[in-house]
């Protein structure tokens, strides 16, 4: 298992992710424990939340995450293949989390990923995910940045220093972050590779999919309307009635 994964709750420890399920509770229909379809579940910090009030389909591909999360939670709700060889339909919500749609890179795959939800879920049901707003990151590209955080949790007691430096491809539209991380004297880099959809391709894509109500909300204060300024956002879509 890489480094970044091992330690990935100690680096984000600091992370919100109540306020990131308390979204989609608030989208979600009111059946007293409902169905939900989580895409990119990571080590399951999200997931663990949704099943304290939802049953869980947790979808992940990356074999040092779904090792991780089968670490912390029961493995029977975690999916392993592409979405498409999910059997299961009748979800009432479905969620992307902590920005998995900037990892696809391709408008393929991100039309066969939203086709392929929609898909799972009842007619009328809410899909919820976060994402970099493109227009504004072009316009105020991310900078070299150190970050220093004391963890308390289930990885032990310490202090992060994390450094990230971004490349931007602003003709590709892509965001290249180089992470630097030192846990108590111990170093190691991880590369991620993002893409920065405009508005626009989020909204034909999830149309051509079968959503339909695409809205649009400041990443860092939901409810309120993502503006030119919002840095990250909120997207929220229901599929077809």
């Amino acid at each position: 298992m890489r480094p970044f994964v091992r330690y990935y709750d100690a680096i984000y420890s600091d992370k919100d992710y109540r306020s990131d399920c308390s979204i989609l509770r608030g989208l979600v229909p009111a059946p007293s424990r409902p169905k939900l379809l989580e895409i990119g579940s990571g080590t399951g910090n999200q997931t663990a939340l949704l099943r304290e009030w939802a049953d869980v389909t947790a979808v992940e591909t990356d074999k040092d995450f779904a090792a991780m999360l089968r670490e912390k939670l029961p493995a029977q709700f975690l999916f392993e293949r592409d979405i498409g060889a999910l059997d299961q339909t009748g979800f009432d919500g479905a969620a992307a989390y902590f920005h998995v749609i900037n990892y696809i890179h391709e408008a393929s795959a991100l039309t066969h990923l939203f086709a392929q939800t929609a898909q799972r879920l009842k007619p009328g049901a809410p899909f919820l995910f976060d994402m970099w707003h493109a227009e504004c990151v072009l316009y105020e590209p991310p900078r070299a940045t150190t970050r220093s955080k004391d963890y308390d949790n289930h990885v032990g007691k310490g202090r992060v220093i994390q450094s990230i430096t971004p490349t931007l491809d602003a003709a590709q539209r892509n965001v290249t972050l180089h992470y630097a991380i030192e846990i108590d004297g111990q170093g190691f880099v991880e590369t991620i590779a993002l893409h920065l959809w405009q508005r626009d391709e989020i909204v034909s894509a999830l149309q051509h999919a079968g959503f339909t109500d695409v809205a649009f909300f400041d990443g860092r204060a939901y409810p309120q309307a993502a503006t030119k300024q919002s840095w990250a956002l909120w997207v929220t879509a229901r599929k077809k009635e």
